[in-house]
C-alpha cells in the first residue's frame, strides 16, 4: 500500500466521526467504492445518530466484502430502523461495483481468473 492510501484513509477517518474503521485489506483499485461507501455510511450514521464499527472490509471470491456492526440509543426507532436499511443497500452497492472494477485501477473490469483467483481487471491489468 501506497502512502497516498495511507493518507487517504487518515482523511476518510477524520471526516467520518460516525463511522469507526479497521484499515480496509482491499486492493487499491477500489479505494474510490470504499471511500464513497463510507462517506455515505457517515451521511446517513449522523443523521440518524448513530454509530457504525466497520469491522472488516476485504477482497473475498473476487468482490469486496464489509462486515459492520451498528450501536444506537433511544433515538427515533422509525428513523434508526430506516438508517440501517440505508447503510445494508451502501454496503450491497459496494460489492455490486467492486464485481466490475479493476482491483488495480479503479477502471470497468470484468471477472477474470488469474491462476485460480477470480478477480475483476481492466483490459490493461488482464491476467496473461
Amino acid at each position: 500500500m501506497g502512502t497516498d492510501v495511507l493518507d487517504r484513509f487518515e482523511q476518510l477517518e477524520q471526516l467520518c466521526p460516525h463511522v469507526h474503521l479497521p484499515f480496509p485489506e482491499t486492493p487499491e483499485g477500489w479505494w474510490p467504492i470504499v471511500e464513497a461507501m463510507v462517506r455515505g455510511i457517515e451521511v446517513v450514521a449522523a443523521q440518524a445518530g448513530i454509530q457504525v464499527y466497520v469491522l472488516q472490509i476485504k477482497e473475498k471470491y473476487g468482490t469486496l466484502r464489509t462486515h459492520h456492526a451498528t450501536e444506537y440509543g433511544d433515538g427515533d426507532e422509525r428513523l434508526i430502523k430506516e438508517a440501517l436499511s440505508v447503510i445494508q443497500h451502501l454496503v450491497d452497492l459496494a460489492e455490486k461495483r467492486s464485481e466490475i472494477t479493476c482491483i488495480r485501477c479503479g477502471a470497468p473490469g470484468e471477472m477474470l481468473n488469474d491462476g485460480g483467483w477470480i478477480s475483476p481487471y481492466c483490459a490493461e491489468h488482464k491476467p496473461r
